[in-house]
Order: structure tokens, then C-alpha cells, then sequence
């Protein structure tokens, strides 16, 4: 299975819904299914995607969890992962 890399993850879904207006409207409605399609692999169930859109007065800033982290959890934040090995729910923001 293919590790992916959130930081390339995120700049792939930025690029493709800034142009491309039907996966935009796909990104927005479900985004499950329009990061599984752009990344040809499915997002695994117990996976939470949460897509907002920004505008000139309304920004969005996402956190780190407060909480200590494992060394499972660590190589998250820090890089690639492969949803397979993954048994829990997070946020993308």
C-alpha cells in the first residue's frame, strides 16, 4: 500500500479544486469520496474528512490536538501514513 505524504496530499487537493470547479463542488459535498478519486484509493471509514472554505473575512486555522502523541501518531503529523494501518479518526483540514 502506498504511504502518502499529508503536506503533497493537501497541495494536490489545493491545486485540482482551484481548477477544477466540479471537483471543488465534489470536495465540498462529499469529501471522502473526492480525496479517494484524486488519490485513487479509498479514505477508510473510520477516517473523518472536514473541508472548509475560506473567504476574505471568515479564516479557518487548524491546531494540533492537545493531547501527548505516540510514536504511531507522531509519524502522522510528521509525514506519510498509510490509511490501512490507521485505526482512528481525524479532522483534515
Amino acid at each position: 500500500m502506498k504511504a502518502f505524504d499529508r503536506n503533497e496530499i493537501t497541495e494536490q487537493i489545493r491545486e485540482r479544486a482551484a481548477s477544477d470547479a466540479a471537483f471543488r463542488s465534489q470536495l465540498m459535498d462529499d469529501p471522502s469520496a473526492a480525496v479517494s478519486a484524486l488519490l485513487g484509493t479509498p479514505v477508510p471509514p473510520n477516517v473523518t474528512i472536514t473541508v472548509h472554505e475560506e473567504s476574505p473575512t471568515d479564516i479557518h486555522l487548524v491546531i494540533p490536538a492537545s493531547v501527548n502523541l505516540n510514536d504511531a501518531d507522531l509519524q502522522l503529523v510528521a509525514g506519510g501514513f498509510d490509511w490501512s494501518e490507521r485505526h482512528l479518526s481525524c479532522a483534515c483540514g
